[in-house]
């Protein structure tokens, strides 16, 4: 009688991992399987709760402008991956529906030129400092903007919505940046606090103007913040100062993450001509920005604060985001590289692959329409399958 119940249970557990096996790759030669019904679900709560019915009617009745900019952006130091392009997609798919309820709008894809490279000696600690070379230094970042830039065509051009593409410089010398980077210069101290408890200094540095070094103090550790400008500290070459009151010289000037947030929405608040939203991936949500954007942004800024929404977050057998190879470890994904999901690691596979970014942008924008698909993550197999549903649905 006991054998017979064990082996009527084997039977049903059989038949249950029946219904639905992901079998993939897992650490070397190892099978990992994943159960599942192959049922995905819209659990509602908080944003696909409040705004699943009319994402676009909400923003219309709080934006009073007619022109709309959207902001995007990226480090160009690698190929970009999947969650890149979803979180452009969303971008493009967010203007279109703007731009159908009467509003004018341009996507702004600012490239973060400025971040390091990936090269190991753009990487160094000298006496206790970490130094670091930016893309912009090395040259490298044109490598991968291109790429960028033709995910950026393709979106628009489907979309109907225009884009422009800004460079850090760009931003760093108009005088309305000069005037608000002097303002938040002025707070270093407590923005250090802030930002970097462990130091206490703002992420602001400069490549050395040796043609050869372009060694720049990635925590802004040694740098001397005077009246009108900053000096800073070179481990080979000494000290040199740039001017926050001259556009061609702030231009060079490398800001962190928090740094760069802060700033940016400082510009999105005083802009008067248009609103800004901004649409960030979902991994900057909750207390990053509550805390290294909202709180800073209270005390500095007046004006009309900008919407950000969270592009969903795409996420790895375990979940995690989905990364770029630059802050994982070498042989990350892996598991991925030999299977039929590989398109989703880089643009490079993905174009070689029976997915084109119209399929992509397809799925973005069923998220904007039903927003209650919108706040939630996804994993790299339900985003498949759903990249082959759309794909299978545009060629029938």
């Amino acid at each position: 009688m006991f054998e017979l119940l064990v082996n009527l249970y084997l039977a049903l557990v059989e038949q249950i991992l029946a219904i639905s096996l992901l079998s993939v790759n897992w650490i070397g030669t190892m099978d990992y399987t994943l159960p599942h019904d192959g049922i995905g679900h819209y659990p509602l709560g908080a944003g696909s709760y409040y705004f699943r019915d009319d994402l676009i009617g909400w923003i219309r009745t709080h934006i009073a402008e007619t022109q709309i900019n959207i902001f995007i952006g990226a480090q160009p130091n690698s190929s970009p991956h999947i969650g890149n392009i979803t979180n452009i997609a969303t971008a493009f798919a967010l203007g279109q529906h703007l731009q159908r309820a009467g509003k004018i709008v341009c996507v702004y894809f600012d490239s973060v030129d400025t971040a390091p490279a990936p090269e190991l000696d753009s990487n160094l600690q000298i006496n206790g400092v970490l130094y670091q070379r930016s893309l912009r230094w090395r040259g490298v970042d044109k490598t991968y903007l291109c790429q960028f830039n033709e995910i950026l065509k393709a979106f628009s051009r489907v979309s109907g919505v225009a884009y422009t593409v800004r460079m850090q410089a760009d931003i760093l010398s108009s005088s309305t940046a000069l005037e608000n980077l002097r303002e938040i210069i002025s707070q270093h101290c407590q923005l250090g606090a802030l930002f970097s408890p462990k130091n206490g200094c703002i992420g602001v540095r400069a490549a050395c103007p040796n043609h050869a070094c372009g060694l720049a103090d990635k925590a802004g550790i040694r740098n001397r913040y005077l009246e009108d400008c900053i000096e800073f500290h070179c481990p080979t070459h000494g000290n040199f100062a740039l001017s926050l009151r001259d556009p061609q010289q702030t231009a060079k000037l490398e800001l962190n993450t928090p740094m760069r947030n802060l700033l940016r929405n400082q510009l999105f608040c005083s802009d008067p001509a248009a609103h800004w939203i901004q649409v960030i991936g979902a991994d900057y949500a909750g207390f990053y920005q509550e805390q290294l954007l909202w709180r800073p942004l209270a005390t500095t800024s007046a004006g009309k604060p900008p919407i950000i929404l969270y592009s969903p977050a795409i996420l790895d057998w375990s979940g995690a985001k989905l990364s770029k190879s630059l802050y994982v470890e070498r042989d990350a994904y892996k598991y991925l590289s030999n299977t039929h999901l590989r398109y989703m690691l880089s643009y490079d596979l993905l174009a070689a692959s029976e997915f084109t970014l119209e399929i992509v942008y397809h799925v973005c924008s069923d998220w904007i329409d039903q927003p209650h698909k919108l706040f939630r993550a996804y994993s790299i197999y339900y985003l498949h399958d759903l990249l082959t549903a759309a794909k299978d649905a545009t060629s029938s």
